[in-house]
């Protein structure tokens, strides 16, 4: 496809909006002047040209350029397809760059007009770096108009590993979902219990909340058969895990009827995970303190608390610290060596110490002190020698202390230095 196609030369303004697209971060986006209010929708739609659409694409403004584009192109009739189609084909060529945004609004607005086409292209020729979001953009729009048709061939793109497998997946279920049409959940039922039918489930549930509300998701589930009982405790954990953003009450009710029965099994400890990941841990934790003290909680406190640990150590060492001032709960008791864990990165003299008070066994506080003196000497050798050479330990002990670094504690020494330097910058924002 040419541009005289279409009719178009191309201006000095576009030539300079793809230079600015070719040079990227340069001096045109450092002098870049604020953008205007997006242009009216329907008056860029009736000029919607290939310089048009490049002057667009070359502006600076990230956000001015999507907010357009999401205005302008559902209201844009099938006429611009051929244009779209040259802009794309020239990202995978690298004649222009696109941001990621950019390019599925694109090829998502070609997928409203030919979703069989664009489909096809976005999983055989978009560039990878944009490939998953606009797979998953094109097999939904082709899935929400034709499920069957489409599923021949997206069923086969869904196998395919990684990032681009499991965006066919996300896409399938949301775009059969939106269809109305049936036979989506015998599909995902099908799959086996597989890591792809949690994935569809998942989805499937986000699905049902956006359409409706979490209680319709909630009588979904309690409906769903008892004939496979995997299924359905996978359907129970893939409902706790899709209610805890949209409505934690609701997650809640559901734990409370629902997580000692025959179905909930892990559903208690997907709840408060998800909970502590999205921001407010101690919640999860107290929760969890409300529920039957048996193994699965024991084990979904323990697990909540490292969560949350693993994101913001100081305070989840802070909120412990006031649990454990004087006889600790006994429903934090699971959570105890991850904290020792914990103290022991910042103050290490600190962690033995709490490590002697909450060891059950001479052998269980050695482990604790050796864990805690090889991270130390890992960050300040000279410092933990100096405890070492005053310390008790045996020969054994320290020569575990003392062996090389492995390559995984090097990583994970790395991830924690970066940690600690976000966490800085926040305090000093």
């Amino acid at each position: 496809m040419s541009r005289h196609t279409h009719r178009i030369t191309i201006p000095l303004a576009s030539a300079l909006a793809a230079a600015v697209l070719a040079i990227g971060c340069g001096e045109a986006h450092r002098d870049a002047k604020p953008a205007p209010p997006p242009p009216d929708a329907a008056a860029l739609g009736g000029d919607f040209t290939y310089d048009s659409l490049l002057a667009l694409l070359g502006n600076s403004d990230a956000f001015y350029r999507e907010r357009t584009l999401a205005e302008v192109l559902p209201k844009l009739g099938p006429q611009g397809v051929p244009i779209v189609k040259e802009v794309l084909e020239e990202t995978s060529t690298a004649k222009i760059e696109l941001g990621n945004a950019d390019y599925e609004l694109l090829i998502r607005y070609w997928a409203l007009h030919q979703p069989k086409d664009a489909a096809s292209y976005a999983y055989g020729h978009s560039p990878r770096g944009y490939q998953a979001g606009a797979i998953l953009a094109t097999v939904q729009e082709w899935m929400k108009v034709d499920p069957e048709g489409a599923l021949v061939t997206v069923r086969l793109w869904a196998k395919e590993e990684g990032d681009f497998g499991a965006a066919t997946q996300v896409g399938l279920v949301r775009g059969w979902y939106d269809s109305g049409k049936p036979g989506l959940e015998t599909y995902i039922h099908d799959l086996g219990a597989t890591f792809d039918r949690q994935r569809a489930l998942t989805t499937y549930s986000t699905s049902v909340i956006r359409a409706h509300d979490p209680d319709t998701l909630i009588r979904w589930a309690e409906a769903v058969p008892d004939a496979d009982p995997v299924y359905k405790v996978e359907v129970f954990r893939a409902v706790g895990d899709a209610l805890v953003p949209f409505d934690i009450e609701a997650a809640q009710r559901f734990c409370e009827k629902n997580c000692d029965g025959p179905n909930g099994s892990k559903v208690r400890n997907r709840i408060a995970m998800r909970w502590a990941t999205l921001g407010d841990s101690p919640a999860a934790l107290e929760w969890l303190a409300k529920g039957e003290q048996d193994k699965d909680t024991q084990f979904s406190v323990r697990r909540t608390y490292a969560v949350w640990g693993g994101a913001h150590r100081k305070s989840a060492v802070e909120w412990m610290k006031n649990k454990v001032a004087g006889d600790p709960p006994k429903w934090v008791e699971p959570a105890l060596p991850v904290y020792i864990e914990l103290v022991g990165r910042d103050a290490p003299v600190e962690g033995i110490q709490v490590a002697t008070r909450f060891s059950t066994t001479p052998e269980e506080r050695e482990d604790y002190v050796v864990k805690i003196a090889r991270h130390w000497r890992q960050k300040d050798e000279k410092a933990a020698e100096e405890w070492l050479a005053n310390s008790k330990l045996d020969a054994a002990a320290l020569e575990k202390i003392r062996a090389p670094q492995t390559e995984y504690e090097g990583i994970l020494l790395k991830q924690e230095a970066r940690q600690d330097e976000i966490d800085a910058s926040l305090v000093h924002d």
